[in-house]
């Protein structure tokens, strides 16, 4: 969260608007933003718009900042030393505090899954990258697809402190501060200056964030860049103020001189923010156009300033809790996210009820009041005023080193606990990951699938209590299979037909993949399969495309802008990636078999009177016919059962996968399978329907661990090396499906 100044540091001498001015006005806007987040976070489809108090906080940091740092520079009393000493004090206490106890937190209670990211993740935080490391991985904050660490807010903080770094230098360059005395500018020249760079700013940032929201570009977001706007915003106002008060004393209290405007300026400038965060969802374009609502509304509240009447906020904006909020919101903040995030595992369940999240939110108020008192404001202040010699304020140069001192230290033990949790996980995977290969090299009994398909000898597991691969990798595992990286395809750029073969090309039986994620998840174990045979072995794989010439549909009249636009790319992807890979299997009459498979989540278009389901089937129905008259086999495999919901976290809990199980009537999916029922009805002997659901499950449960091996790699993809210990079963099953000879 951005960190706004104390009411102090907006002082300023009588050319400045004075503390009286904005104080109050500042702690409500803080107290409003930090609200809208916190009640966002805690009940987001009630109030969708809630995350944009971080741009109010914004606004506000680039204002206070901003006038700060121009009474120093004019006052020639500036010193970087003693401004990044001060952002030290008035930020690291709390921010490190939080951290440490976050990362703590999850270590003790949540399971191993989780502890590198979040390590990674408060690493990041404390060295103020966080959100650019949320950007890197493509984390969508609105609607993110991974859970979020307990220490994800920590994103705008790190933006406030790049902020923090390139804005005095940039007040300093564009004022002339950087000139001797006698080169200084003029103060008319050096007020054009700072206005031209601080609209500058704003234009290119403001350009910027349009285009890039407009694209959708995952984590742009948090791109600091497209943030660089809002604190102009704040800092042009500033500047502004600052001008005003120089021609005319009176305009300190604001740039608007009638009071009756004034007071609607005030009112509106709210009302902007308030519908800006009930209205605002996930498909608003902020940090871009949707945003400027938001901005201008605290712009305007700032500028309305104060107002002693009635129909004004002036009553809303001194009410007591509301200021006294607005001193607490930076803790406020930095609370109640972790809060939320781990009292799900100390209740033991996956959802916050009602009653739990007041609880939280009180926790949260309370936990902040005791860091401003007892936290912040000791750091603040770096000692208590000058009353004797035992209680005086160490000299300004002690108070320095102290607080660079506290950085290092602070950060040095958010590192080092992260390092520990981050070592020791990573020990743990390197182990079980070094057994487990030597366990599939050595073709041990009961290990891998072996354990369900020979139930009967296989009793104890064969690692004991080693799980491999670790769960902490089981993703990582997936993503790094020649499969994955080479061979299929995610992103949805067209005209693309990634192709990957392996074996002799001269292969008497020329073997095809053609399918979606589903499929490419038993890639290790044909191409094990294809290789012990000398078979050659084409791919066409591709992420969400059903691998039939029927045209999908990916859209619904219910989805929203965003989801509508995706979902016509990914249709119009799909259809032309489906049509060319069919169009090369054709026209390759070398092919004698075609393997595919898909996840029983696909749609098709489909006239009005006819189910989707039905256009499916009989496009599959229609392509495999075709192939079957041409002589070619095909292989249909029936989809693999669903794990348990968060099965991977489960069984990296302390409750091991003994707990991790699903039965197996809820594992198998009943729905109606197009893929399966196309296969099922076909009345072709080279068609054939291969169901390995007796590799995943015994007659009443699915496992997640089978034979010391990790089943599944997310919640519905099984991992590279289950699919490995598949591979002798596989290739006997299919090898006595296939029909010698024309059809």
């Amino acid at each position: 969260m951005p960190v706004i100044e104390p009411p102090e540091t907006a002082t300023a001498d009588v050319a400045r608007p004075t503390r009286s001015t904005w104080s109050a006005e500042v702690q409500a806007l803080r107290a409003l933003a930090v609200m809208l987040v916190v009640l966002f976070h805690l009940w987001p489809e009630q109030l969708t718009g809630g995350y944009i108090g971080v741009d109010v906080f914004f606004v506000i940091s680039g204002f206070l900042i901003t006038g700060h740092l121009l009474r120093d520079l004019d006052r020639g009393t500036f010193r970087l030393s003693r401004f990044y000493a001060r952002r030290v004090r008035r930020l690291l206490p709390a921010a490190l505090l939080v951290i440490f106890v976050s990362l703590a937190g999850v270590l003790a209670l949540a399971p191993s899954l989780i502890w590198v990211e979040t390590a990674q993740q408060a690493i990041a935080s404390v060295t103020y990258v966080q959100n650019w490391v949320l950007a890197a991985q493509h984390v969508d904050y609105l609607n993110p697809d991974i859970p979020p660490t307990a220490v994800q807010h920590f994103w705008s903080l790190s933006v406030e402190e790049q902020f923090y770094l390139i804005w005095p230098l940039t007040l300093m360059v564009a004022s002339g501060a950087l000139l001797g005395k006698r080169l200084r500018r003029s103060e008319r020249s050096r007020t054009a200056t700072l206005t031209g760079a601080m609209i500058l700013l704003l234009v290119v940032s403001l350009g910027y964030a349009i285009w890039v929201t407009s694209r959708n570009i995952d984590g742009s977001y948090f791109y600091s860049t497209a943030r660089i706007w809002q604190f102009a915003a704040g800092g042009l106002l500033a500047i502004v103020l600052a001008r005003l008060a120089r021609r005319d004393p009176s305009a300190a209290a604001s740039p608007v001189w009638n009071p009756v405007v004034r007071g609607l300026l005030g009112w509106a400038g709210f009302a902007a923010i308030a519908v800006a965060g009930y209205t605002y969802t996930a498909d608003s374009s902020v940090p871009g156009v949707a945003a400027v609502l938001p901005v201008v509304g605290v712009l305007a509240v700032i500028a309305a300033g104060h107002v002693d009447s009635p129909w004004t906020p002036a009553y809303l904006v001194r009410f007591g809790p509301v200021q006294w909020l607005g001193k607490v919101s930076y803790s406020l903040y930095l609370w109640h996210w972790p809060l939320i995030i781990l009292a799900p595992l100390v209740l033991d369940r996956n959802s916050l009820r009602t009653s739990d999240k007041v609880v939280l939110l009180g926790l949260s108020i309370l936990l902040a009041g005791l860091t401003k008192a007892y936290v912040e404001d000791r750091w603040r202040i770096g000692g208590a005023p000058a009353e004797s010699p035992e209680t005086a304020r160490p000299p300004r140069r002690t108070r320095v080193l102290n607080s660079f001192a506290f950085l290092v230290a602070g950060t040095m033990a958010v590192v080092l606990l992260g390092g520990f949790a981050w070592w020791h996980v990573d020990r743990r995977a390197d182990t079980a990951d070094r057994l487990g290969q030597q366990a599939l090299a050595a073709d041990i009994a009961c290990f891998g699938a072996a354990a369900l398909l020979s139930a009967p000898q296989c009793a104890d597991p064969p690692l004991g209590s080693v799980v491999t691969p670790d769960p902490t990798r089981a993703r990582e595992t997936l993503e790094n299979t020649e499969a994955w990286e080479r061979c299929f395809t995610i992103t949805w750029a067209p005209h693309q037909l990634p192709s990957c073969s392996f074996g002799p090309e001269s292969a008497s039986t020329q073997v095809v993949m053609l399918g979606d994620s589903h499929l490419m998840q038993w890639f290790p174990a044909v191409q094990q399969m294809a290789a012990e045979r000398g078979w050659h072995l084409t791919t066409y794989l591709r992420s969400a495309c059903a691998p039939s010439p029927a045209p999908p549909q990916m859209v619904s009249a219910t989805d929203s802008r965003v989801v509508r636009r995706r979902g016509e790319v990914r249709q119009q992807v799909c259809q032309e990636w489906t049509s060319a890979a069919i169009q090369r299997i054709d026209a390759d009459p070398r092919i004698n078999l075609v393997i595919t498979s898909s996840l029983n989540n696909k749609r098709w278009q489909h006239p009005a009177g006819r189910k989707s389901q039905d256009i499916g089937i009989a496009g599959y129905r229609d392509l495999w016919k075709k192939w079957a008259a041409a002589g070619r086999d095909v292989v249909v495999l029936r989809d693999t059962p669903i794990p348990k919901p968060d099965v991977i976290s489960c069984v990296s809990s302390r409750a091991g996968a003994d707990g991790c199980s699903r039965a197996r009537s809820d594992a198998v999916d009943d729905r109606i399978d197009p893929l399966v029922a196309a296969a099922a009805a076909a009345d072709r002997p080279r068609i054939h329907l291969l169901d390995f659901t007796d590799g995943f499950c015994s007659d009443r449960v699915c496992p997640s661990v089978i034979g010391s091996t990790l089943v599944y790699a997310d919640d519905n993809h099984i991992t590279p090396l289950y699919a490995r210990t598949l591979a002798a079963e596989l290739g006997r099953r299919i090898s006595a499906l296939l029909v010698p000879g024309p059809a």
